[in-house]
């Protein structure tokens, strides 16, 4: 902990408290963290609980499968598959499909 401490530039008590869950980390502390452990910053934040979605790292297996595909579509196509992954972002489409299968 002091390690940590010293290279994210942080007061040991400071992470000795958030470490044993009696302080909440800060955005600014997760940051310093980060840096410290040479981890992207949003990975930190999004375990901390600072961020909503978890990050989106460009070397998952499928991303590199999506952009491919993407690529091969013309630009108005791309526009259709950008409303379609909001859609289903969105749960419209889910729900669009539940009340088709029930009439």
């Amino acid at each position: 902990m002091r390690e940590l401490a010293r290279q994210g530039e942080l007061t040991h008590s400071t992470v000795s408290e958030v470490i044993a869950g009696n302080r909440a980390p800060t955005h600014d502390f997760c940051v310093a963290v980060a840096r410290a452990l040479g981890e992207p910053e949003a990975d930190v934040l999004w375990r901390a609980g600072l961020l909503e979605d978890r990050p989106i790292k460009p070397d998952e297996p499928w991303m590199e499968e999506a952009i491919y595909e993407l690529r091969q579509l013309t630009p108005q196509q791309r526009e259709h598959a950008l409303a379609l992954i909001k859609l289903v972002k969105d749960g419209a489409l889910v729900a669009y499909s539940a009340r088709r299968k029930k009439k």
